[in-house]
């Protein structure tokens, strides 16, 4: 499997230590402001941040509904279609502009990665209503889509519409779940070649033994068919960090960054991970299941990207700067330990007597 290839970013990391700094000094600070002037409305539809967003698929696609990415439009009105009540969140506007430049980026970045990696089939563990199998299935790759019965039978019906029957012949969507093995055994049976499995918005919200019933389930498709799995997960506060600094500067973006991570973690109950936690815990429960986690970098350069049509010159700039100093795991099976060498056995020893 071939992956694109990554280049150094440690000497970018530099330049956002004073960043990370106060995110720390702000984040305790940042949620209580945050809980204290958002006061819920009686009398609206959706109760404050709490009800805003009814889960992690609702939330990823409504940023790429209002950041104008290709398709979301059309996915947002079959799927959910209704505006969200955002009249109660404070300070709303730069909540929105950060999350939908933080949204795009790891929708972005998950796709490219995946498309180019070289797999036959790309396997979405819990897909939402985000374009990406249009987006994916236009380039001839096999896309798998994984999720609950109420999540695929909407899938299943709008996807009809929203691509070309072309395209769909490359798009597939099965009631599975990633932490059931029989659902992870059946959908093995579904394609041939190396696969690339794509995670985001997923490990993020499961507990510790959930994790691993997924890590275990994932690694019986790449023990069969050989590829990777490609996540944002462990890295998302990282890069939602990274952007609202690049937007704001060091000590605004700090302030958005915690607003936002508490209406995540509000509204949909996301395990939003401290962003200068170095995951060494997360690592070790991945590699103990005889896997392997590799950093990459998240892009090269930073492409052209929708959400750029709502900044101005001076955050793309910064943004090009600090967003490809960010990583993707990318988790692959551990390297087979090298059988120990067979011992050899003593010469026998001959006498003098022999030797003459």
């Amino acid at each position: 499997m071939s992956e694109p290839k990554q280049k150094s970013n440690a000497g970018k990391r530099v330049k956002y230590t004073i960043f990370a700094v106060i995110v720390a000094v702000l984040a305790i600070f940042g949620t209580l402001y945050f809980i204290t002037h958002a006061t819920p409305d009686k009398g609206s539809k959706a109760n404050s941040r709490t009800t805003v967003f009814r889960d992690a698929k609702e939330l990823s696609a409504y940023w790429l509904y209002q950041g104008g990415v290709s398709g979301a439009t059309k996915c947002w009105n079959a799927f959910c279609g209704e505006e969200m009540d955002t009249t109660n969140i404070d300070d709303y506007e730069r909540i929105r502009l950060l999350s939908i430049v933080n949204g795009e980026i790891r929708y972005d970045s998950l796709n490219s990665y995946a498309i180019n990696s070289g797999c036959k089939t790309i396997i979405d563990i819990d897909t939402g209503f985000t374009p990406r199998a249009a987006v994916i299935g236009r380039t001839g790759v096999q896309y798998i889509g994984l999720g609950e019965r109420n999540v695929i039978e909407k899938l299943n019906i709008a996807y009809e519409s929203l691509v070309s029957e072309k395209t769909m012949d490359h798009i597939e969507f099965y009631v599975a779940s990633g932490t059931s093995s029989t659902s992870m055994e059946d959908i093995s049976k579904q394609f041939d070649g190396e696969v690339c499995i794509i995670a985001e918005g997923v490990f993020s919200q499961l507990d510790e033994e959930e994790q691993i019933q997924m890590f275990e389930n994932c690694k019986l498709l790449l023990e069969s068919h050989g590829g990777c799995i490609v996540t944002s997960d462990y890295v998302a506060a990282d890069i939602l960090g990274s952007v609202a600094g690049a937007l704001y500067g060091a000590s605004d973006g700090a302030i958005v960054y915690s607003k936002t991570k508490s209406l995540y973690t509000e509204a949909i109950g996301a395990n939003m991970r401290n962003p200068f936690e170095l995951n060494d815990k997360s690592r070790r429960l991945i590699e103990s299941l005889g896997l392997r986690v590799e950093s990459v970098q998240i892009y090269q350069d930073l492409p052209d990207l929708k959400c750029f049509d709502l900044l101005t010159e001076d955050q793309i700039a910064e943004l090009r700067e600090a967003v490809p100093a960010n990583e993707l795991w990318v988790i692959t099976l551990a390297p087979a330990e090298p059988e120990p060498a067979a011992e050899e056995a003593p010469a026998e020893e001959t006498s003098s007597e022999e030797a003459n």
